[in-house]
């Protein structure tokens, strides 16, 4: 007989990607934008749904939040899905008698156009998720939503999404990434970060917007032709990743990372974040492009509704 050989195997470092460069600012953009700032900080608002409680269709937090912002008037409000949640028991039940376009009229569009009334400088940002039955597409990455309808100060954007607001360059995935992440976790250093911040670097270090394939099992519909859009660019200044785990604010790898939470939670309002962006100090605007340091100079509030 073969004698079987025992071997045991022991890993003794962990070699990771390194981060992708973060993006630099042109330095006239830089001066540009102080100047127009006028030495203000900018102010964003994030919000994430659902936005109506279990027990009906009213909308109570949705409301809530929108009057508090006539009156604080931020210069965004980043507005992402589920707008109608799939996931909603009277949807399920078949106890609602709107369609979800009707829904969607009826308590976002509506009430965003009230708003806009009254606040006419701020700019609204609208992020789709896989769980709205107002948007035909329930793959991911998503399409922005169709903007037939929606006031034309509202910008539809896709789902994950990487955009710049000024120099400060942001990273959106509204599935529950961290969540998954959490569940399917190999890696874990005694006496290391803490459990979101270890969630975070993965991301960052995988350069992905949803680093786990196959992706989580009922939980999201990978769309493959598409997949590119999940790849970062750069690393991010901001990086948004809504989830059913605690609201967070931290700084990982220099990023500020946010969970805002869920304005809802089954039968009680939830969570928003509210960030504060100061300029960057002109000591610091030097050559021909700038690191934005945004991580030295954002303030992020987790405020309940």
């Amino acid at each position: 007989m073969n004698k079987i050989l025992e071997a045991e195997f022991i890993v003794t470092k962990i070699f990771e990607m390194p981060l992708l460069p973060m993006y630099r600012t042109p330095t006239n953009e830089i001066i540009d934008h102080n100047k127009n700032l006028n030495g203000k900080p900018l102010s964003i608002v994030i919000a994430t749904g659902p936005y109506t409680l279990e027990t009906g269709f009213e909308y109570e937090p949705l409301r809530e939040l929108i009057k508090k912002m006539a009156q604080e008037k931020p210069d965004i409000l980043i507005l992402m899905g589920p707008f109608v949640d799939e996931d909603h028991p009277m949807i399920q039940n078949g106890e609602v008698s709107n369609t979800p376009g009707e829904l969607f009229k009826k308590f976002i569009t509506l009430p965003l156009a009230a708003f806009i009334k009254s606040s006419p400088k701020t700019k609204i940002i609208m992020i789709p998720s896989t769980k709205d039955i107002c948007h035909e597409y329930l793959s991911f990455p998503q399409p922005p939503l169709d903007k037939a309808g929606l006031p034309k100060e509202v910008t539809c954007l896709c789902n994950p999404v990487q955009f710049r607001v000024n120099e400060i360059l942001f990273a959106v995935s509204n599935v529950d990434l961290l969540f998954h992440l959490s569940r399917d976790e190999t890696e874990r250093v005694p006496g290391g970060t803490d459990r979101m911040s270890r969630m975070v670097h993965h991301i960052l270090t995988q350069r992905h917007l949803y680093p786990l394939f196959p992706p989580a099992i009922g939980e999201v519909n990978m769309d493959l032709k598409h997949s590119l859009s999940l790849e970062l660019k750069n690393t991010p200044d901001i990086l948004i990743l809504p989830s059913k785990l605690k609201y967070f604010a931290k700084i990982v790898d220099r990023v500020v990372c946010i969970n805002p939470g869920y304005l809802c939670k089954s039968h009680a309002s939830g969570t928003y974040a509210k960030m504060t962006i100061h300029p960057l100090s002109q000591k610091l605007v030097q050559g021909t492009d700038t690191e934005n340091l945004a991580y030295q100079r954002t303030r992020v509030d987790i405020i309940k509704i």
